[in-house]
């Protein structure tokens, strides 16, 4: 009867969700029928904190403000007075009306906002020439300086905006301002004006016949031409110097702030629908610019800020372009528009590899910098200028880290009804049998959903959460899957003629550290070509010989065990080990029995490959039997971690993964405070060790990196001979022992 009663309230909320968005409106008389319902419901038992109660709730109350709204808008009309209207506009886009008096409202409250504009051109011609003056050519210094000053944490007022924008009223193509398709089309020709009005708001390769905007007519015109330099930059139409393209695009809206939302709807409308691969992603490129150059008026950010909520979800780099433009906006918005004229040369990289949002995750509780890295910026600079001031480090100590990066879960573009089915199977699996519901009721709104959802229960899954609620009891053992470099060569290796390329180096399967010269764009480029998205870790890279435990590097080893990049393979260690992580994060108490193990998430932090070889619950049931052994302390018990951490063959290593052609097997290079150990490939055994003072002279190209050793601390015994690893990780290699090498007396070497 529960269920039937839920049908009918779930049938009714959808007849009037489609009256709401008709001509009329709802009434009074719709309003009534859904609190009886709703009264109803309550009688057989449903609470107003159901899930599915609450959204129905939610609606009608939103209804009843749209009833009471309905006057309003009638007497706001009927006066013709801005005020009123401006007031009424306010409501409309409050309740997202889309009624035929919100429709009139809009038009009337767009035409005198138009003329309020032609009014005023006076001033913003003297507010261009004021801003023409203060405007400079910036060095490096200075940008570094605005990076750090956009890199404050997250404002709550930015929060807020994401909140009000997660709602599908702001959508942009609602947006009030935006030309009538009798007014866009007046002089497009008869037989054109059915084809410009469908592709009004979406990517098109002709030049638009006026601004999107209800503008002035001289603005129009202004817009048409920073339309054109869209298309020519995106290479639609065609121009022999692109980047000056953009360049006057984004002056020209850093001159004229008028027309800066007529130039984000035109960037929006240039990515919608495009199927242009090389357009799409140049369209992007634009929008990571502007977004880091100059904010949107108020009034326009949240519809702004709903376009890139929108796409965020996306895989690959338009996902990525998505939260890089979201995170660029907070500092935007806040510091205002940039004072330094775009440089040319930065325009110029971004045709050679993509802006990303690099989200870089942190050993223990901290949470991960979001930093934004333009394509001019290497490993070095986001590190000298990004990642060491944030993270507080030393200058004397900042050579010992490094920002270290595995292939992720490969990412795909999930739907609402995936997004929620992983949710509530993570915090309530009772509402799964409502996912359709949900699904029919907020498609279109999910953000809004989930903004509703993440405050009652929690934020998203992870993506170790993801990948373990996706898995049945025994996942596949952990594979890595790249099939070539991601780290560029700092210059040309030398050709080795007496080496085969026949075979595929083997893919990486655990974290290892970047050299100092790439690119975070050409990384995450890379990998999205081979179907995966990276996962980025700031963490030491460097260790000094001798030096003692801290927290840090308890920190490290939890989360190298947490991640399988320290190898356990005895099991009675990895038991206790999991006795100990769960009961660290249990704030340092011994967790009660194998239930509360798995309450705790034994799935999220127990290695894969033992995942891959025991259930949950036969690991559970294992490490129950050291609860009572393990230290009745929070710091013996990390002592005790940390001492186990270290028993294992390839503890304090950086991983790589090598092809061994006389064996025809894998093996792994661990490269440490020692020197470079070759290992089995279940790092179980060291086969080999080759020590810093051996190795004469060091090299890479892009499936080799090669020694020159000769006899001593090392066991190839005397002479000299030229030692070749068959890896894709040939220059990451290089750069850890250059690294190594050239910090000898530092490290104690």
């Amino acid at each position: 009867a529960k269920e039937d009663k839920f049908g009918e309230l779930s049938a009714l909320k959808h007849a009037v969700e489609v009256k709401a968005s008709s001509y009329d409106g709802v009434t009074a008389a719709d309003v009534k029928a859904i609190t009886a319902l709703l009264a109803e419901a309550k009688k057989m038992g449903f609470s107003d904190d159901d899930d599915e109660i609450k959204g129905i709730k939610d609606f009608e109350i939103r209804m009843k403000s749209q009833v009471e709204a309905q006057s309003q808008i009638e007497k706001a009309l009927k006066s013709g007075d801005e005020t009123q209207l401006k007031k009424a506009m306010d409501v409309i886009q409050e309740l997202g009306l889309e009624t035929g008096l919100a429709q009139q409202v809009r038009e009337a409250a767009g035409l005198m906002q138009m003329q309020q504009a032609e009014k005023d051109l006076e001033k913003q011609a003297a507010l261009t020439e004021k801003i023409k003056k203060s405007l400079v050519e910036g060095n490096e210094d200075d940008r570094s300086d605005e990076k750090l000053a956009l890199m404050e944490k997250r404002t709550k007022e930015h929060e807020k905006l994401i909140a009000k924008a997660s709602d599908s009223k702001y959508d942009f193509t609602k947006y009030y301002k935006i030309r009538e398709d009798s007014d866009y089309l007046e002089f497009v020709p008869t037989d054109a004006k059915a084809s410009f009005g469908a592709r009004k708001l979406k990517s098109q390769t002709k030049l638009i016949p006026k601004s999107l905007l209800q503008l002035p007519q001289s603005m129009s015109k202004s817009a048409v031409q920073v339309f054109k330099a869209v298309l020519q930059y995106c290479g639609d139409l065609a121009n022999p110097y692109p980047n000056t393209l953009a360049r006057f695009m984004i002056v020209t809206a850093l001159e004229q702030p008028a027309l800066v939302d007529e130039i984000y709807c035109q960037l929006m409308k240039h990515v919608v629908d495009n199927n242009g691969p090389v357009s799409e992603d140049r369209g992007w490129g634009l929008l990571c610019m502007s977004t880091a150059s100059f904010p949107p008026s108020a009034e326009f950010a949240p519809y702004l800020v709903n376009f890139f909520l929108n796409h965020r979800s996306r895989g690959g780099l338009i996902g990525n372009y998505a939260k890089l433009c979201i995170v660029q906006l907070d500092g935007r918005i806040r510091l205002g528009a940039t004072k330094l004229l775009p440089d040319l040369k930065v325009i110029d990289t971004y045709s050679q590899r993509p802006p990303i949002l690099a989200i870089i995750h942190r050993a223990g509780d901290l949470d991960p910098f979001e930093i934004p890295v333009t394509p001019d910026e290497d490993l070095d600079r986001v590190l000298c200028d990004s990642v060491y001031p944030q993270a507080k480090i030393p200058e004397k100590d900042q050579f010992l880290y490094g920002i270290f990066v595995i292939d992720g879960k490969p990412k795909v573009d999930m739907d609402l009804r995936k997004r929620l089915t992983l949710f509530y199977k993570k915090y309530n699996p009772a509402k799964l049998v409502h996912v359709d519901y949900f699904v029919s009721s907020w498609q279109g709104n999910e953000e809004a959903l989930f903004h509703t959802l993440i405050k009652k229960y929690g934020p998203e899954p992870t993506a170790a959460e993801y990948e373990a609620l996706e898995r049945g009891a025994k996942p596949k053992e952990k594979k890595g899957i790249l099939t070539m470099a991601i780290s560029a060569g700092k210059q040309a290796g030398k050709r080795l003629g007496i080496v085969s390329d026949e075979v595929v180096p083997p893919a990486p399967e655990t974290q290892w550290p970047m050299p100092w010269w790439v690119f975070l764009g050409d990384v995450f480029l890379r990998m999205v070509k081979q179907g995966v998205e990276p996962v980025f870790t700031f963490k030491r890279k460097l260790y000094v010989k001798g030096e003692k435990v801290t927290q840090e590097l308890i920190d490290q080893a939890r989360l190298e065990f947490r991640n399988d990049d320290l190898a356990v393979n005895d099991e009675k260690q990895m038991l206790e080990l999991v006795a100990l992580e769960l009961s660290l994060r249990n704030g340092g108490k011994a967790a009660k029995d194998s239930s509360a193990l798995l309450d705790l998430g034994l799935k999220e932090i127990c290695p894969v490959s033992w995942l891959a070889k025991m259930t949950p619950s036969e690991i559970a049931d294992g490490a129950e039997a050291f609860l009572s052994k393990i230290p009745a302390n929070k710091k013996g018990m990390e002592e005790r971690f940390f001492e186990l951490c270290k028993q294992q063959a390839s503890f304090g290593m950086s991983l790589f993964y090598l092809y061994d052609q006389s064996s025809v097997e894998t093996l792994v290079a661990g490269v440490d405070t020692a020197g470079i150990h070759i290992l089995d490939h279940a790092r179980s055994k060291e086969l080999q060790l080759i020590n810093y003072r051996t190795i004469k002279e060091f090299g890479a190209t892009s499936n080799y990196f090669w020694m020159k050793v000769v006899g001593g601390a090392g066991s190839l015994g005397k002479g000299e001979e030229v030692v070749y690893l068959n890896t894709i990780q040939a220059w990451d290699i290089y750069g850890l022992v250059y690294d190594y090498t050239h910090n000898a007396g530092e490290l104690n070497l």
